[in-house]
C-alpha cells in the first residue's frame, strides 16, 4: 500500500476475498464543543492573547484550557483560586538564610 491510495474521501483498498475496491472513510470528529459566531470570536481573541502572552506554551494546550474556561468558568476559577501545596516551605527558607548568615559571620571572624 502506498500514499496514492489515500484520498480526500478516505483510504481506497481492494478487498482480498471479493476483489472489490472499497473505501475506508476519513475520521470525522464532531465531538468537540460547539460555538456560536460570537463565541468563536471570543475564543479566537482569547487564543491570540494567550499566544502572545505565553509563546512557549503548546497551542493545543492553550486551546484545551480556553475550551474548558469557556464551558466551565466556575470550575476554572475554583481551580485557580484553590490553595495548593507548591512544596515551598517559607520556614525552611528562613532557617536556611539564618544558617547562611551564621556561616558568613563565622568565616568573617576567621579572616580577621
Amino acid at each position: 500500500m502506498t500514499c496514492k491510495e489515500l484520498t480526500l474521501n478516505g483510504l481506497k483498498y481492494v478487498d482480498e476475498q471479493s476483489g472489490e475496491e472499497k473505501n475506508i472513510p476519513r475520521f470525522q470528529d464532531d465531538s468537540g464543543y460547539k460555538y456560536s459566531e460570537k463565541e468563536k470570536e471570543i475564543k479566537d481573541s482569547l487564543f491570540l492573547n494567550c499566544r502572545l502572552r505565553y509563546p512557549d506554551v503548546d497551542p493545543y494546550v492553550l486551546e484545551i484550557l480556553i475550551d474548558y474556561y469557556m464551558h466551565h468558568p466556575e470550575k476554572m476559577a475554583e481551580g485557580v483560586n484553590k490553595e495548593w501545596d507548591s512544596g515551598f516551605d517559607p520556614e525552611a527558607l528562613e532557617n536556611q538564610n539564618k544558617l547562611n548568615e551564621e556561616w558568613k559571620e563565622f568565616n568573617k571572624d576567621e579572616e580577621d
